[in-house]
């Protein structure tokens, strides 16, 4: 049975590197600083910070880094400093700090689009609150690992002070999950 858990957490971490790779090429460096803000976020809340140094977790954000190097290397090569300055600094770091006077709201902005943007399921949003709450000593660790995963993206994109809706996409695959916990857990109890 190791070999075959072996086995699957070596497929899971071949996924999680070309995923990360294509999201790094469509959406820049958040395709790895986002994974690993809630990766981070829930090996700190679990006791299990040691594991980020575990050789298949860093070989899987080394190569998804350097897959993504690859390609910006050839962009730069292509697009030069241009791509650069557009690329990272404009539609990045501008906007994130809020030299780019586009999109800005305050910090709390995403908040009523969550339970929105989700609709019709977005209405058992304060429900899967609750059971979230009702449960946070017994939570099991894929549930706690979409918790961070949700709370650590919508943090980073609040504290950005540029903030467009689209920016909120990544945030539902984590709701879904823990709606379709919240709703199992119901039913189950």
């Amino acid at each position: 049975t190791q070999r075959c858990t072996t086995r699957h957490r070596t497929t899971w971490l071949i996924v999680t590197s070309i995923t990360m790779t294509l999201a790094t090429l469509t959406k820049g460096p958040l395709g790895l600083v986002l994974p690993g803000l809630a990766i981070v976020l829930w090996m700190l809340a679990e006791g299990r910070l040691r594991e980020l140094f575990r050789p298949g977790l860093i070989a899987a954000f080394g190569c998804a880094s350097a897959l993504a190097l690859l390609w910006y290397g050839a962009a730069y090569a292509v697009g030069g400093r241009e791509f650069v300055d557009v690329q990272i600094v404009l539609c990045l770091w501008d906007r994130f700090t809020g030299k780019l006077a586009m999109c800005r709201h305050p910090f709390y902005y995403f908040l009523p689009y969550v339970v929105t943007g989700f609709l019709p399921w977005g209405l058992l949003v304060p429900f899967v609150g609750i059971a979230l709450w009702n449960g946070r000593r017994l939570l099991p660790s894929p549930v706690r690992l979409a918790v961070f995963w949700f709370l650590g993206f919508l943090a980073f994109f609040s504290a950005s002070r540029g903030k467009c809706l689209a920016y909120l996409v990544p945030v539902f695959p984590p709701i879904a999950i823990l709606t379709g916990w919240a709703v199992a857990d119901l039913l189950t109890n």
